[in-house]
């Protein structure tokens, strides 16, 4: 029964559903003074960039005072034209919503993207807006408006709201086909209502007719002051019985369902067919392949034992001692709160709750192009769960959060856009203004692109919550949530009309480490050609492009010096270049270049080598010159210093605290002779050369002529240096000598 389902609910929305599909765009436009003139093409207006630059043309360019760093496109002159306001333009901000749009014919959509820097260098804020406005072009369609007469519509003057808020719309809607003097057969209408079943007579049943007089004043008769006795929620049997409405209409008509209801379904049929695809060995949403197709269904539902049975008119019937009871489905062996299985099986995956059945019902509605639309419902998170026991059982049937309960009202319409949940009864009168304005708009199902530019990196999360504006202001009646993956923002589902506008906001970096950067360039914060906006993609998929900004980011220059310090006049060792290895610290992207090379060169009789102001490196290899950034992938500045040299041999290198000059001294070579006075060949002693902490740094052994051959050939002392040379082996009949403690300062310098 009702009760056990604890469905405390409010109703205070019961046409929120009515949202957005029902006309199409295009055609005639409505203006703000009520005038229709003819909507835009979809006509491309081409942005204005300039020639061989990543950026808007200096002509139809603004940016903010002190952001050089980054340069916008100016809107257009005028609705639909390909002309653009001629710089510096009016700068924009993004609580701005006048300026720097491109506007198409009559103020049918508006875009705009524009960016701004950040704090931090080469971060920027980018924002995205897409504006709607409303037409009055209606392709022929056939709605059926289905509404929830359970018991629970009874309490807090539900059934009066829903009664008023469809009076008001079959008013609204009326006067909009007269004055718009639309044929009477474009827009047919229809209603039927459902509690334990379906009501297919009576005032409660609208068969669809063409709009008129007469079926404007049906509807209004449709909802009486309170509903029946007894009545549960069997939304599955009023889902069918709408399809059953819609199946005779011409097929080139567009088809609507709009579902009005207070809370949770309580009722549905058996289940017949299903999968597991999860392998969870439970038939969830989405897993059911057919179900029995009752629409009167006898409940069996039990109460404690000692209460008064009530069984939806069945209170007769007697509980037996096996099952629990509360009605999920309609009559059948297994109708309480056990889990039951599909029909007809004793064993495989089972089910315990409405919503797999009747969101079937929903998705074939979908599948046989009927647009099933937003549920107005407000229910308190935990009311749709609870305990019963009858016969000394007890079982638990399952109990659904708020947001548990949304996602699967969700899954009944067609898209999650079209669900709407209105909390306070107040609201109605506003929201159903909000509501009207948007049966008109001329954005629908509207889809937004942004590709990052290929020189930037995005920051932030997978999901953009976007904001909702209603005439410049901030507003909660429709939300929306973009998605980013793989360099790709996208948000689909979009409907907007007069007034009501969404913005997109996200960060991006620019890629200062890549091997191509150049300095003071500009680069496309977003792809010119691939960030763009459908506003219908029922009637076109033309690609409606942004006019995108573009961003640059400074480099920066350094200066190298290399002293020469040599023992001798003659140079003789000094080289004529020296390959300097730079090292920039610190990179974000591993894979960017760390270390790259600059080839100094100097007059050898020159003491001091410099280059200043040096603005790009090269990579090994020779082959490919790098640019130095100011900053790093994050903002965070770069530090620039040599770290190691090549081609000096004969010199001991020193580098600067900072990194920016290198300090040559010649090394010297040294020559040790073996003598001996005895008359013996001096070949064969052998000699070490120590560091003063012990340290072996040559050796070497004595040859017939005395000279002593050193195992490193290119071994020379370093300035500042103390050596000591032991004779390790003597020659024949000698003591061994020394040793000898050599000391290497540099105490004249030759010019």
């Amino acid at each position: 029964m009702k009760s056990y389902r604890r469905k405390l609910i409010q109703f205070t929305a019961a046409l929120s559903l009515i949202t957005p599909l029902f006309l199409d765009t295009a055609g005639i436009l409505l203006n703000g003074q009520g005038n229709a003139s003819m909507l835009a093409d979809t006509s491309v207006i081409a942005p204005n960039y300039a020639t061989g630059e990543e950026r808007a043309h200096p002509n139809n360019s603004w940016s903010q005072a002190g952001q050089d760093d980054v340069i916008n496109h100016t809107g257009n002159t005028s609705d639909g034209l390909n002309d653009f306001v001629a710089s510096p333009g009016i700068a924009s901000e993004k609580s701005d919503f006048i300026s720097n749009y491109i506007t198409y014919s009559n103020g049918a959509y508006a875009i705009r993207q524009f960016a701004q820097e950040t704090s931090t260098p080469g971060l920027y804020d980018v924002y995205t807006n897409i504006r709607g406005n409303q037409t009055v072009d209606v392709r022929p369609m056939s709605i059926v408006l289905v509404s929830d007469h359970s018991s629970s519509m009874a309490d807090n003057n539900k059934m009066v709201l829903l009664d008023e808020a469809i009076e008001n719309f079959a008013d609204t809607l009326s006067n909009y086909v007269r004055t718009n003097r639309i044929d009477p057969d474009r827009i047919r209408i229809g209603h039927t209502a459902y509690g334990n079943g379906v009501y297919t007579t009576g005032a409660r049943y609208v068969p669809l007719g063409n709009y008129s007089t007469d079926q404007t004043n049906l509807l209004k008769n449709a909802t009486p002051a309170a509903p029946e006795a007894n009545q549960g929620t069997f939304t599955q049997a009023g889902l069918r019985q709408a399809y059953a409405m819609l199946e005779a209409e011409y097929a080139d008509r567009k088809k609507i369902v709009i579902l009005l209801t207070d809370g949770v379904p309580t009722l549905a049929n058996r289940i017949t067919g299903a999968t597991d695809n999860n392998g969870n060995n439970t038939i969830d949403v989405n897993e059911v392949i057919s179900t029995t197709t009752e629409s009167q269904a006898y409940l069996q539902g039990y109460t404690t034992a000692g209460q008064t049975a009530n069984n939806f008119g069945n209170s007769t019937t007697t509980a037996p001692a096996d099952l629990i009871g509360r009605p999920i489905d309609g009559a059948g062996t297994q109708p309480g709160i056990t889990p039951r299985h599909v029909q007809g099986t004793t064993s495989g995956p089972t089910y315990n709750s409405v919503f797999p059945a009747t969101t079937f019902s929903a998705k074939n509605l979908e599948n046989k192009g009927i647009e099933v639309h937003g549920i107005g419902i407000a229910i308190n998170a935990g009311t749709a769960g609870g305990n019963v026991s009858s016969g000394g059982n007890t079982a638990s049937y399952p109990g659904f959060s708020l947001a548990e309960i949304e996602n699967y009202m969700r899954e009944l319409t067609y898209n999650a856009s079209y669900y709407q949940n209105v909390y306070a009864a107040s609201d109605l009168t506003t929201y159903l203004n909000q509501t009207l304005l948007q049966l008109f708009d001329t954005v629908r199902n509207g889809i937004v692109q942004i590709k990052i530019g290929e020189h930037f990196t995005y920051t932030g999360a997978s999901t953009l919550p976007v904001d909702y504006f209603v005439n410049g202001q901030a507003s909660n009646l429709q939300t929306y949530e973009a998605t980013y993956d793989n360099g790709v923002i996208r948000l689909n589902n979009l409907d907007l009309g007069l007034g009501q506008e969404v913005q997109i906001h996200h960060q991006v970096h620019l890629q200062t480490e890549r091997t191509d950067f150049s300095p003071d360039t500009w680069r496309f914060i977003s792809d010119p050609v691939a960030t763009y906006f459908i506003p219908n993609p029922a009637i076109s998929t033309t690609e409606l492009p942004f006019a995108v900004p573009a961003g640059r980011a400074a480099g920066t220059t350094i200066d190298l010096t290399k002293i020469w310090e040599d023992m001798s006049a003659e140079n003789a060792s000094r080289p004529e270049h020296i390959e300097l290895e730079i090292q920039r610290s610190t990179p974000v992207d591993e894979s960017s270049w760390q270390i790259a090379n600059y080839l100094l060169t100097g007059r050898v009789e020159d003491n001091k080598w410099t280059a200043t102001k040096l603005d790009s490196l090269t990579l090994e290899g020779g082959e490919a010159k790098v640019a130095l950034p100011l900053f790093n992938n994050n903002g965070e500045y770069f530090t620039y210093k040599i770290v190691r040299e090549n081609g000096a041999d004969a010199y001991s290198s020193s580098i600067s605290q900072d990194g920016k000059t290198v300090t040559n001294t010649e090394r010297w070579k040294f020559e040790v002779i073996k003598q001996s006075n005895e008359g013996i060949s001096p070949a064969g002693a052998v000699f070490e050369l120590k560091t003063a902490d012990g340290t072996i740094v040559n050796t070497g052994i004595s040859r017939a002529d005395g000279l002593v051959l050193w195992e490193d050939a290119a071994f020379r002392f370093s300035k500042d240096t103390t050596y000591h040379l032991i004779e390790t082996t003597a020659l024949p009949a000698h003591n061994v000598a020394g040793p000898w403690t050599i000391a290497v300062v540099l105490t004249t310098r030759f010019p």
